[in-house]
């Protein structure tokens, strides 16, 4: 004989069933991951360590050579500062980002899921630099007497911005940033600019820049502990495990026939990062301290 089930079975079986439900559609709603797909462009930005032009054509032949090896459009984005990059990668409005070690940590505190993924070398072969405190030369500026000075700056996140050039004067200068007249001037080429120009004394930027503008009269008065190299950081939020170790390994087998054209900063090659090379970082300060304005504002 069929058994009939009464009303306050069939409500105990409804619920039951219902309850069961959720929970399945809760379980599948977390392994749903929005990942970008081979048909979506994957977005990736660089940091803006010089002008709009120049950054934008020492980074596109990174994302046409990941474009070629994926099989998937690249759509190469420009943010004007470095806490616009940080804030897109954060929010998931990008994909990849060139970050270098202070923005990453800064973002890494509050985002667990940005992976590194490489490191740049350094034209040294390493994957480290040096922030440089320069000068014009023909200024014989005293780094011991900077107090009152006019110190030029990149950005407030900028590893060899405040942080890293308020490590040298503490270090080797007997006072701080403080004690100084600094500014921001957005990025290092326009940081250097203004030391050459004669409207700043000293500035803080990237060893490379320090190198490049040699030739037109800048010094180095002293230099920064290593730190690491600026390199390439994943969502992790937006791209699946797969995409992260196949991106990370398209571009760690890069032929040198094929990053020896990428922008200056990029053309030696690449090895594997990881988050235990930032512990040296640590030594510079605090980021949550970093004054957003310049110091006369």
């Amino acid at each position: 004989m069929r058994q009939t089930l009464n009303n306050p079975q069939l409500q105990l079986l409804r619920q039951s069933l219902q309850q069961s439900m959720i929970k399945l559609l809760t379980l599948l709603g977390l392994c749903i991951t929005p990942w970008v797909s081979a048909s979506e462009p994957l977005r990736i930005a660089s940091l803006p360590m010089e002008s709009r032009e120049l950054t934008l054509a020492a980074f596109e032949p990174v994302a046409d050579y990941l474009e070629k090896q994926l099989q998937q459009p690249v759509q190469l984005v420009f943010l004007e500062s470095n806490q616009e990059v940080i804030d897109a990668l954060d929010a998931g409005h990008l994909d990849i980002a060139m970050l270098g070690p202070l923005p990453f940590i800064t973002l890494n505190a509050k985002n667990s899921q940005i992976h590194p993924l490489v490191f740049f070398r350094e034209s040294s072969g390493k994957a480290r630099y040096r922030c440089k405190l320069v000068a014009f030369a023909g200024d014989k500026i005293d780094i011991t007497q900077l107090r009152n000075r006019r110190v030029a700056l990149t950005q407030p996140l900028s590893t060899c911005g405040y942080l890293g050039t308020n490590a040298i004067l503490r270090s080797q200068a007997g006072h701080d940033l403080e004690q100084t007249n600094y500014a921001y001037y957005n990025t290092h080429e326009a940081a250097a600019l203004a030391v050459i120009a004669g409207h700043a004394d000293v500035a803080g930027i990237k060893d490379a820049f320090a190198f490049n503008y040699a030739s037109l009269g800048l010094e180095v008065l002293a230099a920064s502990d290593w730190v690491p190299a600026v390199g390439l950081f994943a969502n992790a939020d937006q791209l699946s495990d797969e995409q992260i170790v196949r991106i990370r390994d398209i571009l760690l087998t890069a032929p040198e026939r094929e990053y020896i054209n990428w922008g200056h900063f990029m053309r030696y090659g690449m090895q594997e990062a990881s988050y235990t090379d930032f512990e040296s970082l640590k030594r510079f300060g605090d980021p949550a301290l970093i004054p957003l304005s310049s110091g006369s504002d």
